[in-house]
């Protein structure tokens, strides 16, 4: 059974806290009970805005899609089912007397030997597919079928949803289809991908027993591998980068120049500022790692943790988690934080506004939420700690004699932190997360602690804390056999 998102915590307590802010809850809607005893089903699935959930449903030797607790046609088998982005429409694969097929907003298409890798465009207009019949595979788009090959892969809309591509292979070679168009043939074509603004296509081909990244069907430097899942545009559309191995050693690769070479390029890595101007990665040399920003390392660490390296919305600011040791802390702006037993993965996160960044960390068996910032018109002091005294960290050590550094604020204490729950108000003035104590799961808005449930709803892509305005956000939530949309003001006084 599904409980709630990916939870670090260590053992629970019972113990009551005091600073619980009630009456922050504007709505709570019911909208599937599911019996006390019965829990959430393991392939329940929640829309990308939050709103909507949908799972799969037996009965007898039939199957049917609960879609907002509404029971739809049953049939022999379910397989996959997708939301579109804008959260309106659902897409699944079923079979009725040994024929697959789509169901796309309750209405069925055509029936195949086999259908899978099911995705709707951004604008949520457009479907496309793969389909099997009589032996060979091909791309449905539109309910239109494309060209039959020995086999095809998973269609990939370009953002603004005019443009298709995908891999296929017929015989022994394979090859990229651009708007219905076939590429090149090689030995292998992998990942194609388009530009954010739609114009290019990349992806990896090998012949032999080399790699090279082909842009708009011009092929680039030959090497010993790629790894295949790093090649992406910037957000400018601008630049390509991947990570590419010759002679034993590894590198990142921008439009075509080599970046140094290191003996591993940390997974996850390298990203993009948002503006496209500036790349980050991880790195390591013997038994060090450290940052590489725009070509300069920074300082050498004993690890480096994945999914934490990231920049501010402004692209002027980094930061990361690191250990040196048995501890862990964050390095911001070449700065390092405190340092603690742990810290949790997807953090740090910088606000909208990037004057603000907060990340969750362990001390013992306790997680709390640290944030910090350099305005010093913002400093916000919540309490708590490991002594039975109040303890404030005002500033991390720092020589310099304009002590232009960061003033952190320790929140309260928990038995767990939510794993990417972590989120700034769009305006920056609220930091929101997910949290648990032995009584319960909650949200926390300013170190605040919110109505308690049994659990909170977390699922990647789909079931997480969404603003609705400034001030106002939901999630869903379980209370006893029971699923909660609610609705929470982020203003904490009342």
């Amino acid at each position: 059974m599904l409980a709630s998102g990916c939870i670090h915590k260590e053992t629970p307590s019972r113990a009551q806290n005091n600073d619980i802010m009630v009456g922050r809850v504007i709505s709570e809607k019911l909208i599937v009970k599911f019996g006390f005893f019965s829990g959430i089903p393991e392939n329940f699935k929640v829309s990308p805005d939050s709103n909507r959930f949908v799972y799969v449903e037996n009965e007898g030797e039939k199957q049917f899609i609960v879609l907002d607790g509404v029971n739809e046609k049953q049939y022999d088998e379910i397989d996959g089912f997708i939301f579109s982005p804008d959260s309106k429409r659902l897409a699944y694969v079923a079979n009725d007397s040994g024929k697959w097929f789509v169901v796309l907003d309750g209405k069925e298409g055509t029936r195949y030997e086999k259908v899978k890798d099911l995705v709707i465009s951004p604008d949520s207009k457009r479907l496309a597919y793969v389909a099997n019949d009589s032996g060979k595979w091909f791309v449905v788009l539109d309910g239109k079928e494309e060209k039959r090959y020995d086999s095809s892969k998973i269609p990939i809309f370009s953002q603004d949803s005019e443009r298709v591509v995908y891999e296929a292979r017929a015989q022994d070679k394979w090859f990229v289809i651009v708007d219905g168009k076939e590429e090149k043939r090689f030995e292998t074509s992998l990942s194609p991908v388009f530009s954010p603004d739609s114009n290019q296509v990349a992806y990896v081909a090998g012949d032999g027993d080399k790699l090279f990244v082909v842009v708009d069907g011009k092929e680039e430097k030959r090497y010993d591998s790629i790894l295949i899942y790093t090649l992406m545009f910037s957000p400018d559309s601008n630049k390509t980068a991947y990570v590419a191995k010759k002679d034993g050693k590894w590198f990142v690769v921008v439009n075509e120049k080599e970046g140094k070479s290191y003996d591993e390029i940390l997974k996850y890595t390298p990203i993009f500022s948002q503006d496209g101007k500036h790349i980050a990665y991880a790195a390591r040399e013997g038994d060090s790692w450290f940052a590489v920003v725009d070509g300069k390392e920074e300082k050498r660490y004993n690890s480096i943790l994945k999914n934490t390296l990231t920049f501010s919305p402004d692209g002027k600011r980094v930061a990361y988690a690191a250990r040196e040791g048995d501890t862990w802390f964050t390095v911001v702006d070449g700065k390092e934080g405190q340092h603690y037993d742990d810290i949790l993965k997807h953090t740090p996160i910088f606000s909208p506004d990037s004057k603000r960044v907060a990340y969750a960390a362990r001390e013992g068996d306790k997680w709390f939420v640290i944030e910090e910032t350099t305005d010093r018109n913002k400093i916000k002091q919540n309490i708590l700690i490991f002594s039975p005294a109040p303890v404030h960290f005002d500033e991390i050590g720092n020589n310099d004699s304009t002590k232009d550094v960061f003033n952190s604020s320790i929140l309260k204490q928990f038995d767990g932190i939510i794993e990417g729950s972590l989120i700034f108000s769009p305006d920056s003035e609220h930091l929101v997360y997910g949290a648990l104590n032995g009584d319960g799961q909650f949200i926390v808005v300013d170190g605040k602690e919110g109505k308690r449930y049994d659990f909170i709803i977390f699922i990647y892509n789909g079931g997480m804390i969404m603003f609705d305005s400034s001030d106002r956000f939901h999630y869903l939530a379980r209370k006893g056999g029971s699923i909660y949309l609610v609705e929470e003001t982020a203003t904490t006084s009342i």
